[in-house]
């Protein structure tokens, strides 16, 4: 979902969805249909006559979107108007100047037409002029720029005029061929005399509407022109890797990895695909086809030559994608019952070869078999495949942390054309364990075990990425948020803490000071903690594996003791290192906050990505949604799946949020409880800041299934943060 410079409208009546919130939970209902309100926009203050321009019309409440009725005021004398369409029309001024030189274009709503806006202009004599327009770019182009992603939010355009005495200014075109194209080639609106906004369509255009050009022709002399074409690109396009984690219909864990090839058209044109569905490993070797959709709302993507196990229907799966294309979200959205979540990634084919992976990572891997257990680690990956300075903790939630030691593996098997390769890992004493990979970029791979149950109890996935080596005891200290996800000890219910976490004055051992403001929620009961200090630290700058121990954390809601590995300063993966029963097998990241002290929400131009499931109990619904923010709300368009229902796609919801703690970026909110399948008109939450493009979020009324939602910009803006000081 996204919004291009439109008026935006004012939210009446249940309000709620993702973002901050207060903690009121409940609104007006909605009586009247809001009344459609007219805005015309394009015509200068004057005009010299023997000239044109173009206007154009918003509707705004105009559900049946049947534009408007053009016409000219005076009838005779006055010009005429040429090119009529619902939204835009061309005016053509007179040759000679007439006896009347006012002039009012007047647009009548079609659906109602007792609402109508209009524009008044003065026609002045011709002036002779000698001009130069050039078009730089705002944001994010120089210059002019050549090519733009239809995913992109938009960028301003400036026409500069030399010798324009009476500052009349420039009228903007956007044309193919000399032929208006709004809106297929997107929406190029006036912003002043010399400036506009150009927006390209959501969806890229095929044919001669992929191309379009922008034009600036002076007012005081029409023969004065620039212009410049440019092509509307697709952003999904290229090779893109995946990794789901979830249940099957049957409620047993299930994970899925692979790679597709999409042509920027709407084809999957190859790929492969690994499922381990609780232990069942099967490969699809491929090549992998079917299509994808880009939308206005969320995209689809199913292959058409592979069915599911058990269900024999093919994969669909719903995903949002970064304005770049690189970067994304991704549930199971399809019929057979498979409930999952996880990220989709564009693949940097350069990283397709041992020699560029070779360095240092660090992992995180979870499983929800037999019951929930996450493992944390390093490893040092040599050019020739080999495995060195391996290190592994894991934990069980019940048991407690059942292992800390060295780490064993390797080799990796070369990966292929799609990325994908293979290993195998031991911790010293134990078992290997059988892996397949599939290689993101030389930061990121994607685990997933493969063996059967008479070689593993687990069916263990996660992220593996490159550790920015080498580390100083300083790359401790800042401040970050997390985002964990266990389960209650002796239950299948979730237990999610999220918060964030200050760390100082840490050299060495025996020094620094750490402290957690955070919320958890234990098997449906929210708690809350305003501050838990650490009473140690330890940190390894050799590997990047610390821990913090915090007394009696674990009777504040949260943990004893954490051991963690670094990937960067101040970011890494967290794991709940607790001894015996009361271990939660918690585990996540930490990602470094930024961008506080949190005063103001504003310049909301800002688009989110967010993503939920995939975690620790098959009553968790799968939800990924596309978030467009209008203050003081925040607008979703969600596609959900759960094992009752199937895929659901509910419209837009929207939430409320209140005041956001300066300090630590907590704040709360209020959202629609379509949002997590309940029957609740509402559901109130939690969140925390780790940017100004990013936080987590979870509920905070009790009883409600869910696990911890991750949210991250997928829209770029024009300019400015979305949050900090105005």
């Amino acid at each position: 979902m996204r919004s291009h410079f439109i008026v935006l409208t004012i939210l009446v009546g249940l309000i709620s969805a993702y973002g901050c919130g207060g903690g009121s939970g409940s609104g007006n209902q909605l009586t009247n249909p809001p009344e459609i309100v007219v805005t015309v926009t394009g015509a200068p203050d004057s005009t010299a006559v023997g000239t044109s321009f173009d206007l154009q019309a918003s509707v705004a409440n105009d559900s049946s979107n049947k534009g408007v009725r053009w016409a000219i005021s005076p009838a005779t004398g006055s010009g005429t108007l040429s090119s009529a369409a619902p939204f835009s029309v061309t005016y053509n001024a007179p040759a000679a100047l007439p006896a009347q030189s006012a002039v009012t274009i007047t647009a009548t709503s079609v659906a109602s037409p007792s609402r109508l806006g209009s524009a008044t202009f003065k026609l002045t004599a011709p002036v002779s002029a000698v001009i130069r327009v050039t078009i730089p770019a705002a944001v994010r182009f120089s210059s002019v720029f050549s090519s733009i992603f239809s995913s992109d939010l938009g960028t301003y355009i400036t026409a500069n005029v030399e010798n324009d005495p009476e500052n009349l200014g420039v009228t903007f075109s956007l044309t193919v061929g000399g032929t208006v194209c709004t809106p297929a080639c997107g929406q190029l609106v006036p912003v002043g005399l010399t400036k506009a906004f150009y927006a390209p369509p959501y969806v890229a255009p095929i044919g001669a509407s992929d191309a379009p050009t922008i034009t600036a022709t002076s007012v005081a002399d029409s023969t004065k022109s620039d212009s410049f074409s440019f092509t509307i690109q697709n952003p999904f396009g290229g090779q893109y890797s995946f990794l789901l984690t979830g249940f099957d219909g049957a409620g047993n864990p299930l994970a899925i990895v692979g790679s597709v090839n999409a042509d920027g058209n709407g084809n999957i044109t190859g790929g492969s695909l690994d499922l381990n569905d609780n232990q069942t490993h099967i490969t699809f070797g491929g090549p992998l086809t079917g299509t994808y959709t880009l939308g206005t709302a969320l995209q689809l993507l199913t292959l058409t030559n592979i069915t599911l196990p058990n269900s024999g229907i093919n994969p669909v799966f719903a995903f949002t994608i970064d304005a770049e294309g690189q970067l994304g979200d991704i549930i199971e959205f399809d019929s057979s019952g498979i409930l999952a979540a996880g990220v989709i990634q564009k693949q940097d084919p350069t990283a397709l070869n041992l020699a560029t992976l070779a360095g240092d990572f660090a992992f995180e891997l979870d499983s929800n078999l037999p019951v929930r257990n996450s493992a944390l680690g390093r490893f040092t990956l040599a050019a020739d495949g080999s495995i060195s300075n391996g290190l592994v903790d894991r934990s069980v939630a019940g048991a407690g942390a059942v292992f800390s030691g060295q780490l064993l593996g390797g080799p990796l098997a070369q990966p292929d054309a799609q990325g994908r390769g293979t290993l195998s890992l031991t911790p010293v004493g134990g078992s290997a364990q059988n892996y397949v990979f599939y290689v993101v970029s030389p930061q990121t791979l994607m685990f997933m075990q493969t063996d059967a149950s008479n070689i593993s109890a687990q069916l263990q996935a996660g992220l593996v990425l490159r550790q920015q080596t080498p580390f100083t005891t300083a790359m401790v200290n800042g401040t970050g948020v997390f985002g964990l996800t266990g389960v209650v000890p002796g239950t299948s219910q979730p237990s999610l803490a999220i918060g964030v976490l200050t760390t100082s004055g840490f050299t060495g051992p025996g020094t620094g000071s750490a402290s957690a403001i955070y919320d958890a929620y234990q098997g449906g009961i929210p708690e809350s903690n305003p501050g838990l200090s650490a009473s140690a630290i330890s940190f390894d700058p050799g590997t990047g594996r610390g821990t913090f121990t915090f007394p009696n954390g674990f009777s504040s809601d949260f943990m004893d003791s954490i051991v963690f590995y670094l990937t960067n300063s101040g970011q890494g993966f967290f794991l709940d290192n607790d001894v015996g029963a009361n271990n939660q097998a918690l585990a996540g990241a930490m990602q470094t906050q930024s961008g506080g002290p949190f005063d103001a929400l504003y310049s909301l131009t800002f688009g989110l990505q967010g993503i939920g499931g995939g975690s620790t109990s098959p009553a968790i619904p799968s939800v990924v949604t596309e978030m467009a923010p209008l203050a003081p709300y925040f607008g979703f368009v969600p596609d959900i799946t759960t094992q009752s229902a199937g895929p659901v796609s509910p419209g837009e919801i929207n939430t409320t949020y209140g005041p956001v703690d300066k300090n630590s970026g907590r704040g709360a909110a209020v959202v629609p409880g379509a949002f997590f399948v309940t029957t609740n008109p509402t559901v109130n939450c939690v969140f925390y800041l780790a940017g100004p493009d990013k936080f987590v979020l979870i509920p905070t009324d009790p009883d409600v299934v869910s696990g911890v939602m991750v949210f991250s910009v997928y829209l770029l803006p024009p300019g400015g943060p979305l949050f900090g000081n105005p």
